[in-house]
């Protein structure tokens, strides 16, 4: 059960992120007054990056027809930006054909439910189509026209350059840096504590005179240690559910909206619950509950009530501007719970588990595109949602950009995924609990910690030079997994890093064992 629950959390973060374009929709009306809206399309979209006052078009509102059909009755709308209603029985490509008879320049989506959505082209159309993201946008675009039916509304749609650089790539990266190196501290402790309890059984069986044996490791403190088995489970779950998300987006997208939320608030539990114990010190229980082995304690109870909270607050406001901040702070915690809770047990697990991740990354992301019939990758496909999809995954750090470009209006956020910190951060808690194992002084965390840094730094450098979303663990992976096997071969450790077990000169036997553990 504990293996399914880390598959699951592993499963989650390793999905891909949206990544629609943002271009603008200016709007002119009366005497010649400006308003701005944030607009999303696809990347098929070829918008200029700037416009002059010859590029103002008509704009005309036809809600609430569907243009599902030439309906008679529709004005003449030639040369003109179209709007229409997001809900139809016919898709946006069945409209862009419409347009295209009636000479219109462009169309406008309008989804008022509020949610991120966005759009799609056909190959038989050369229009785009433009999709709002705020219900607001509309209603007060459709104010404007109505108020000023006397007047001509007219708007142009364009795409300005981001800001070469995004200041707020910084805090994501200390954000990050800062997650993994803590649940990577915690996940070393944890690990060496069971460690140590491996050490004293061997000691025990030997004054007992037992013969040596395998001794199968106990898990007392909820922890899972990660086996060739579970980690395949994980990469044919994480492709399994990749693929289902691309077939049947819109019912699997509430599947990991739910898992996220059951996981965040466990995760809250997990990490608040050693320094709640440790502030109030509670020994009344309440009585065995059915099926379970333990009883808890009313701060248990409690605490697990406080931590739910937050997690509703998202769940019920996650459309709202500002649920970026609750959905960082459930993400921080998930994060370092499932170090703290899942670890890699040799180097060997680790370049299993993070080699084949990141063949998936190159694979889902530049491969695939190569056989799909409209030669857009399974990954983009998926972070999309295609067409008329209104949720996203939340699977991701996010943060509000701080820039004085255009794109302002489109509040965007920089972000980074969930599993570019947990699966480099599962080798950085190994590393930690290697060096305790040791007692190299934390020579392995501190370069893996650096390492890591290094490889999410080089990543932002890469989305720098090429202005489009960059698979982060094709870059963490080389320099993690690189630096930890140079520390290994420098200090003649390689071997004991590959099985996870020390050399024998830093493990005293017989009754030096206890020694030892206490000295550590």
């Amino acid at each position: 059960m504990k293996s399914l629950g880390s598959s699951i959390a592993i499963l989650i973060c390793l999905l891909p992120l949206a990544t629609a374009y943002q271009g603008i929709l200016v709007v002119q009306y009366g005497s010649e007054e400006e308003i701005s809206f944030c607009m999303s399309y696809t990347a098929r979209v070829d918008l200029p990056l700037s416009y002059t006052a010859e590029d103002f078009k008509p704009l005309v509102d036809l809600s609430p027809d569907l243009l599902c059909d030439a309906t008679p009755g529709i004005p003449d709308v030639s040369q003109s930006l179209i709007i229409v209603p997001g809900s139809s029985n016919c898709t946006v490509s069945d409209r862009l054909v419409i347009v295209e008879e009636l000479d219109a320049v462009g169309l406008i989506v309008v989804f008022t439910d509020g949610d991120i959505v966005y759009g799609n082209t056909t190959d038989n159309s050369s229009l785009p189509s433009y999709i709002y993201l705020e219900e607001e946008d509309y209603t007060t675009l459709a104010k404007i026209i109505g108020e000023n039916s006397g007047y001509d509304v007219a708007a142009v749609i364009y795409a300005p350059e981001p800001p070469a650089y995004d200041p707020n790539t910084i805090v994501i990266w200390v954000l990050a840096t800062v997650i993994v190196m803590i649940g990577g501290y915690w996940s070393g402790l944890t690990s060496f504590q069971q460690y140590k309890k491996k050490l004293e059984k061997r000691r025990s069986r030997a004054d007992s005179q037992e013969e040596d044996g395998e001794v199968k490791e106990e898990e007392e403190d909820g922890s899972v240690v990660i086996t060739t088995t579970i980690v395949i489970i994980w990469v044919v779950l994480i492709v399994s559910f990749l693929l289902l998300l691309y077939f049947f987006y819109n019912v699997c997208v509430y599947i990991v909206i739910t898992l996220f939320c059951l996981g965040a608030w466990s995760s809250l539990y997990v990490c608040l619950n050693p320094l709640v114990v440790k502030i109030f010190q509670c020994k009344a229980g309440t009585p065995m509950i059915p099926y379970l082995k333990t009883s808890y304690t009313y701060v248990d109870i409690a605490l697990s009530a406080i931590c739910l909270i937050p997690v509703v607050c998202w769940f019920v406001y996650r459309h709202e501007d500002f649920a970026w901040a609750l959905q960082d702070i459930l993400g921080t915690a998930f994060c370092i719970s499932m170090l703290k809770t899942i670890h890699l047990p040799n180097f060997k697990m680790c370049v299993l588990l993070l080699g084949l991740l990141f063949f998936y990354d190159l694979f889902f992301v530049y491969i695939t595109p190569f056989f799909s019939a409209d030669g857009e990758s399974v990954m983009v496909k998926v972070a999309t949602g295609g067409d008329g999809a209104t949720e996203q995954l939340p699977i991701l750090f996010l943060f509000p950009r701080m820039t004085c470009s255009p794109l302002k209006v489109c509040r965007g956020y920089s972000m980074l995924g969930y599993g570019d910190v947990l699966i480099p951060g599962l080798l950085v808690g190994f590393c930690h609990g290697f060096d305790l194992k040791v007692r190299s002084k934390k020579v392995y965390f501190v370069f893996s910690t650096a390492a890591y840094a290094l490889g999410l730094l080089m990543t932002f450098v890469a989305l720098f030079l090429m202005q489009t979303g960059q698979p982060a663990l094709v870059y963490i992976v080389p320099s993690t997994l690189l630096t930890v096997t140079l520390i290994g071969c420098l200090r003649s450790e390689l071997k004991a890093l590959w099985t996870g077990e020390p050399i024998m000169s830093h493990i005293p036997l017989g009754g030096e064992i206890n020694t030892a553990i206490n000295s550590t």
